[in-house]
């Protein structure tokens, strides 16, 4: 699982958060029984991502940064480069897995692009350089859905 999340800091250099997002799903799902995957929230991924990119130098992790502004909220998860990299925000859903039909996921996934575009206009995000918009949907303890724009 180590060298997962090394590939996937590798990964967010090059503009791809897709390894990151499969990354946590893995390691919830390697560590979690029965009991808990039936309890999993939002919250839990938004955990394991801010826990895992901590140990990347690259990248300062925010969870549930305050946007300000007219779009206000609560950002899951900003990734701020520490270099030319681009940053990230992180606009999160989950499903039960018993719920997750295909046009769930689709809604979910929608929602959250929507957060996500709202959010990347809030006056403390706008002058963040190169910051990419992700919107993710996991289902159960899998990656369901991913868009970056």
């Amino acid at each position: 699982i180590r060298m997962d999340f090394a590939a996937a800091f590798a990964s967010l250099e090059n503009g791809n958060p897709r390894p990151l997002l499969e990354a946590a799903a893995r390691i919830i799902s390697s560590g979690c029984g029965t009991h808990k995957t039936l309890r999993l929230t939002e919250s839990d991924f938004q955990t394991a991502l801010l826990m895992a990119i901590n140990f990347d130098d690259g990248y300062e992790a925010l969870a549930e940064l305050e946007v300000r502004g007219e779009e206000k909220g609560f950002i899951d998860l900003l990734l701020r480069s520490r270099q030319e990299g681009p940053s990230y925000l992180f606009e999160l859903k989950h499903l039960s897995q018993g719920k997750s039909t295909q046009e769930a996921v689709a809604r979910a996934l929608a929602a959250a692009e929507r957060q996500a575009a709202r959010y990347a206009g809030g006056l403390n995000l706008q002058k963040l350089p190169n910051l990419s918009r992700v919107a993710a949907v996991y289902s159960g303890m899998a990656l369901a859905a991913v868009k970056v724009f």
